[in-house]
């Protein structure tokens, strides 16, 4: 799911936690059990494109959110979503 504000290594590291998450329900329930109630992608139906801005959580490291979304706000607004500094190390799941 493609979302404006989230940097390129934070969407990889949430879609590598879906996997490990359907990966370790298959492990624990089986297989038959992923499959039946269609868990996580399997549930997922495509994005609805809407006039709202999305929601954008604050207080996140820089490396958390797209270089070109942060660029695009102002001033105040960067103030406000209050970007940390320190940037996170993403672990390989």
């Amino acid at each position: 799911m493609h979302i404006p504000w989230r940097s390129s290594q934070f969407a990889e590291f949430a879609h590598n936690l879906d996997i490990a998450t359907v990966e370790r329900l298959r492990k624990q329930k089986g297989a038959r059990y992923i499959k039946a109630n269609k868990l996580l992608e399997l549930r997922r139906k495509p994005a609805v494109n809407t006039s709202l801005d999305p929601f954008v959580p604050g207080g996140l490291p820089r490396n958390c959110y797209d270089p070109t979304f942060l660029q695009s706000k102002s001033p105040v607004a960067l103030e406000l979503l209050n970007v940390q500094e320190e940037l996170i190390e993403f672990p390989i799941v």
